[in-house]
């Protein structure tokens, strides 16, 4: 099997190249290749340059992964991919996307009856920020290439990933401050919530969708495969800073009710890729947690 990461060279990429290792190793005969523009210079904003060598390749699989929340080149890395898939339907390569998006493209607004959120509910409340605006932009892309070519898509929208490697997300900015002695502050409200899952869970659930592939179907017939990646558990930004705070030490949290929280509460079901795919998170948000914290040194010195 072939495989083209798209994006290999960021947070997650790094846990989904040792996931890849450990599978080679176990006698799979599998090889892949890393394209993004931190780690191998090819900006695939620009077509079809950067993407000669993918298309050679002629890759089985095709893994995106970029999400640069300050460039807003997301959508146009995915517009550049359904390029390289209409090019591959007239030259018979049809391979199998596996796009990451995200929870961001449900919105905001929900009532707390609605939650946790299924597939179906996206589109239903307005996005709240570029980057959601982004992965739905993407997401309507690649459902447009499923119908009008037959390609083999599979869009997964994680919830709010963590683990060791990642920075400037919630847990490292709350643990920055409680290990400097200073008070985390959490904007808008106690209750502003996340559906934490963690990055290892999350290349599993890439690894699952892989190994089993959407069938082949006819222009026309074809539709978009699409799934959650979430704990489905809600855990409010007040809790997660008392939790740390037992952990790390430091000062009690702060609330800034005059900041926007952007999305006040995400929470995903994850039924549908439990049922189809067989897949379910397996870290539970404490135990990631302490890994996470462990891994970037803000517990050194605890006690055993």
């Amino acid at each position: 099997m072939k495989i083209a990461v798209l994006g290999g060279g960021g947070f997650i990429g790094h846990h989904l190249d040792v996931a890849l290792c450990g599978f080679r190793d176990t006698g799979e005969d599998i090889w892949w290749t890393n394209h993004d523009l931190t780690t191998t210079g090819e900006d695939l904003t620009q077509w079809p340059k950067s993407w000669n060598s993918i298309m050679q390749d002629r890759p089985d699989v095709i893994i995106n992964l970029i999400a640069r929340l300050i460039d807003r080149d997301t959508a146009i890395v995915v517009i550049r991919l359904c390029s390289a898939l209409m090019a591959g339907y007239k030259m018979n390569w049809q391979p199998h996307v596996v796009h990451l998006s995200s929870a961001a493209v449900y919105g905001d607004g929900w009532p707390p009856e609605a939650f946790p959120l299924q597939e179906d509910a996206a589109g239903r409340m307005g996005v709240v920020d570029l980057y959601g605006l982004d992965k739905r932009i993407g997401e309507d892309y690649l459902e447009f290439c499923a119908r009008q070519w037959g390609s083999r898509i599979t869009i997964l929208r994680p919830t709010n990933v963590y683990g060791p490697g990642q920075s400037g997300n919630v847990i490292d900015l709350i643990a920055r401050r409680l290990r400097a002695g200073e008070p985390p502050v959490i904007n808008t409200s106690n209750d502003v919530s996340r559906d934490f899952v963690y990055v290892g869970d999350v290349v599993t659930a890439i690894m699952a969708v892989i190994e089993k592939p959407p069938e082949h179907r006819l222009p026309g017939q074809n539709r978009a495969r699409v799934y959650n990646v979430s704990s489905g558990v809600r855990t409010s930004l007040g809790d997660l800073a008392t939790m740390m705070r037992a952990m790390i030490g430091g000062p009690a949290h702060v609330v800034d009710q005059r900041q926007p929280c952007g999305i006040h509460t995400s929470v995903l079901s994850n039924d549908k890729i439990r049922d189809e795919i067989g897949w379910c998170p397996q870290t539970e948000f404490e135990t990631g947690l302490r890994m996470t914290l462990e891994a970037e040194g803000f517990l050194e010195g605890e006690s055993e």
